[in-house]
């Protein structure tokens, strides 16, 4: 059975929030059409209709080439950045053929063994001689040695990591600047260009500089990472103090009147059976 791989944050990420659900829905279903029929992300035009069961499929298809999650092509649409994370036909077909051929090996010698049994020897099992069995004795490890071995970790010289050879990338540098520390260890390393990754569509090394000065305002007690910029990423447009109130008539929303905004948004319409839970004032965006 062939799989798609998804990210762990997929649905924070900021164009899926920018396309809405239905069109988020819509792309997974593409990533499932192109893995199983090996088209290398290309889905054709007359395709898209029949991937979901969902109103209107030709606007949802343009809401994802806004977002540049997919792009317009010859006959149809091609997922954006396919290849960073599905394999090509050519590894995929290769992949498969491979499991078969080492599944046919695996059968074929566990044929050849149940041959080659000697069932004799099951008689003899009945009733084994007890062989005795050493029992092994722990050697205790001295405390002093296990303490140096701790003191002498703890003043080992720390390795400054070497930053991206690859040139340097004014989105890394942006966000180094904006957090305000580098990242020391290969874990850091990796958030920090996972993030640049999923921002090199959207974003501009002004763009970030100014989200982390936002975030900061409006969260100053809270830590600045690459991974909650990228969460946080539409809220944080404006600065707290000039951020628009999303409640009608310039007061603040409501819970349910946030709730009843969703809702209109995913389906078109009011909902009544929302229930009038504890309102509470928030922050927009």
């Amino acid at each position: 059975m062939p799989w798609v791989k998804l990210d762990d944050q997929f649905a924070d990420h900021p164009k899926i929030a920018a396309c809405g659900p239905l069109a988020s829905w819509l792309y997974v279903c593409g990533l499932g059409y192109c893995s199983r029929l090996l088209t290398d992300g290309f889905i054709p035009d007359g395709q898209v209709r029949k991937l979901a069961d969902v109103d209107d499929p030709k606007e949802l298809a343009r809401k994802l080439v806004e977002v540049n999650l997919w792009e317009e092509c010859e006959g149809g649409y091609r997922v954006h950045d396919y290849h960073d994370y599905q394999p090509t036909k050519e590894k995929a077909i290769a992949t498969r053929e491979a499991r078969a051929e080492a599944g046919s090996r695996g059968g074929k010698q566990k044929a050849s063994n149940l041959l080659d049994v000697d069932y004799s020897k099951d008689v003899a099992n009945v009733c084994p001689v007890p062989v005795p069995v050493p029992v092994p004795v722990p050697v205790p490890t001295p405390k002093e040695d296990a303490s140096h071995e701790a003191i002498a970790a703890t003043n080992a010289p720390r390795t400054t990591p070497k930053p991206p050879t690859s040139g340097v990338n004014p989105l890394w540098e942006a966000l180094i600047s904006g957090i305000g520390i580098a990242p020391q260890t290969t874990a850091e390393r990796s958030h920090f260009g996972k993030a640049v990754k999923e921002l090199r569509d959207i974003a501009t090394p002004e763009d970030v500089l100014a989200r982390c000065a936002n975030y900061r305002a409006t969260w100053p007690d809270m830590d600045l990472t690459p991974d909650a910029l990228v969460k946080h990423w539409s809220r944080m447009e404006h600065p707290p103090s000039v951020r628009p109130l999303a409640g009608r008539g310039g007061r603040r929303e409501t819970l349910s009147e946030r709730n009843n905004r969703a809702f209109e948004e995913a389906f078109g319409h009011e909902s009544d059976d929302i229930p009038e839970v504890v309102e509470v004032a928030w922050r927009s965006n």
